[in-house]
């Protein structure tokens, strides 16, 4: 579990968004719109960079992957379901959980989150569950690396630490959606191997999420599989099968309104 007295009571400061930018440089929206911009050479600023350029191929590639779609299954306690997800950029998400009997379908349009669930030939629009909460945000919660200018977000660089048997950078971010999180990237690929996060709204209980199986795609890595644990316990895993890049993912795709996939 992440201790939030021992993050307030560190020795660390406390970096801002414009505490990253070279020397000398304006922030412009230009900047605070880019995903990648260019950032100072401080520690913190040096392993952003890297991890934009080892993990995901740096700027100019990652402009050429607008969306991206993940088949895999979702072993769970109950067993074994069907997991599809889409992404697509700036931050629409859409995910479905498929047993024999029911269909769960949860997405995030980029203001509201909702969720749908059809049994038979019948719809209903239940309220969110916490898992549902939890997992609409987990393709998100790797990108809040992503546009490091945008207000709202406030670093920690914690030093190197040794987690799930491999030594990490460990970075701690708290968002403007009341997320306190902690990543914890490879030092030599500078892949994310473990997120830590809690949820200051209460909406989902802490979590921790493991990332391996790393593989490259299109000039990305992407984890195929992802272990989450909720209050230090085994919850699910997602171990995926496939994952294309560029499908076609219309933003009406990820309203309310729509009764597809």
């Amino acid at each position: 579990m992440i201790n939030l007295k021992a993050h307030a009571e560190s020795g660390t400061s406390t970096v801002l968004t414009n505490e990253l930018m070279p020397e000398g440089v304006t922030i412009t929206q230009s900047l605070i719109d880019s995903a990648m911009p260019e950032l100072n050479q401080t520690q913190l600023g040096k392993i952003l960079t890297d991890y934009y350029n080892n993990c995901l191929g740096g700027a100019e590639n990652w402009k050429t992957i607008n969306s991206f779609k993940v088949s895999a299954e979702l072993n769970t306690p109950n067993g074994i379901q069907t997991y599809v997800s889409i992404y697509k950029k700036p931050n629409f998400y859409k995910i479905a959980i498929s047993s024999e009997e029911t269909k769960n379908i949860v997405a995030f349009d980029g203001n509201n989150k909702w969720q749908k669930q059809i049994s038979g030939e019948v719809w209903s629009y239940p309220k969110i569950a916490p898992n549902m909460h939890r997992m609409i945000h987990e393709p998100e919660l790797a990108s809040y690396l992503l546009y490091p200018l945008q207000a709202g977000k406030k670093y920690h660089y914690e030093g190197t630490v040794r987690e799930n048997n491999t030594l990490c950078h460990r970075i701690s971010l708290f968002t403007e959606q009341g997320y306190l999180i902690d990543y914890y990237l490879d030092i030599e690929s500078y892949c994310i191997v473990l997120i830590k996060i809690i949820d200051r709204l209460m909406e989902f209980s802490p979590t921790l999420i493991k990332y391996s199986d790393h593989r490259l795609l299109d000039g990305v890595y992407f984890a195929h599989k992802i272990e989450f644990y909720i209050d230090g316990q085994w919850d699910s895993t997602i171990n995926i099968k496939d994952i294309t890049t560029n499908v076609g993912a219309a933003e009406w795709m990820f309203y309310l309104n729509n009764d597809s996939f």
